[in-house]
């Protein structure tokens, strides 16, 4: 979603819509100078607020102060947690601290041990003053079909997270079903403003005729010129059973 050309649109309706107010009631009223807009959220690339347990959910929001950031918050918890109750709390600054407006992008994990239940959702950006806003919604964890665990990925070692152009970059891991694997799809992807997601490499391991649930995954992946250096993008695995039922698990890959 294109956050930043959203975001300018938002900010100039707001100073249009503030002028007629202020010339007609001879009022002075300031802008939000923080905010979180366009925040979607789901399983994947998805926005529909939903997750499996074991899988990673993408965030992605238009944010903007005028304070500049200072970070953002992301946190999911129960409403009614009690001690021992898994949640998540994870605090961003690389690449948003000191900025006025961003378009946040970022995959976090899920763990197994979630609860298949509804989960509060939220972000908060803090400005260099100290301000905060939040924004919260629900996310709904469900049970798991597939579980993928260990993943390690790399070039020179098996979890340097590199890739290198005309190299192979090495994938392990393990996955497990509860049905028949169909197949997995190990892709490279980044999101393009005004396009949308674009996949740049993409290969397909068909498990349909050896009616497995359980695969120690370790498969091989030719980093092409289709890719640029010195970008990070996100290495998607994709495993789907033989109900197509499937999970999407997202890592960021950094190419030299």
């Amino acid at each position: 979603m294109n956050y930043k050309k959203i975001l300018n649109i938002f900010i100039l309706a707001t100073v249009f819509a503030i002028t007629m107010i202020s010339c007609t009631k001879e009022e002075i009223i300031v802008a939000p100078a923080l905010g979180i807009i366009n925040l979607e959220f789901g399983a994947g690339h998805s926005s529909d607020k939903t997750i499996k347990q074991g899988g990673n959910i993408h965030i992605g929001a238009g944010i903007f102060a005028d304070e500049k950031i200072k970070n953002i918050l992301v946190e999911i918890y129960l409403k009614d947690s009690v001690k021992g109750d898994w949640k998540l709390k994870e605090l961003f600054t690389e690449g948003y601290q000191g900025a006025k407006e961003v378009n946040f992008h970022k995959h976090v994990d899920i763990s197994y041990d979630a609860k298949a239940t509804d989960y509060i959702f939220s972000i908060t950006v803090e400005d260099e003053k100290g301000k905060k806003k939040t924004r919260e919604d629900v996310l709904k964890v469900m049970p798991y079909d597939i579980l993928l665990k260990d993943i390690t990925y790399g070039t020179a070692s098996n979890n340097d997270k590199i890739a290198i152009i005309g190299e192979n970059l090495n994938i392990q891991g393990l996955i497990k079903s509860r049905e028949s694997i169909k197949n997995v799809v190990v892709s490279v992807s980044e999101f393009i403003e005004g396009e949308g997601w674009k996949y740049h490499i993409e290969k397909e391991f068909n498990y349909s005729d050896k009616n497995i649930k359980e695969i120690n995954l370790n498969e091989k992946l030719m980093i092409t010129n289709a890719l640029k250096s010195n970008k990070t993008y996100d290495l998607d695995i994709i495993v789907q059973d033989k109900n197509k039922e499937r999970v999407i698990k997202s890592y960021a890959l950094t190419v030299k």
